[in-house]
């Protein structure tokens, strides 16, 4: 959710609490194996804009390039080419994003 307000604040409370604060904290597995999780379950739901969110989301938090094209190769036989398709095209925009902003960001 990208900014809180009195109509949405009891769902962003309850969503930082049970996925930040309980599910992504729990022991057991590293945060790098919990965002290629997220993506391969986002992957075939539909949600595009939380899958996008991740995917970015991943790739600040330094997951590569090379592992998001391992989990959407991988994802397209279980999930479907079309669902796959999507997230590789989603991952290409973000990558893309990523590559200007930063080019912009250095003097």
């Amino acid at each position: 959710m990208v900014a809180a307000t009195d109509f949405t604040m009891p769902f962003q409370d309850f969503i930082t609490r049970m996925a930040w604060g309980d599910i992504w904290s729990r022991p057991g597995l590293d945060h790098h194996a919990r965002r290629l999780l997220t993506l391969v379950v986002l992957t075939p739901v539909g949600n595009e804009l939380e899958l996008d969110m991740h995917i970015r989301a991943a790739l600040r938090a330094g997951v590569s390039p090379n592992d998001l094209a391992k989990v959407f190769l991988h994802t397209a036989i279980y999930a479907g080419v079309p669902n796959s398709d999507r997230a590789f095209e989603l991952g290409r925009n973000a990558l893309a994003d990523a590559v200007g902003s930063t080019e912009h960001d250095t003097p």
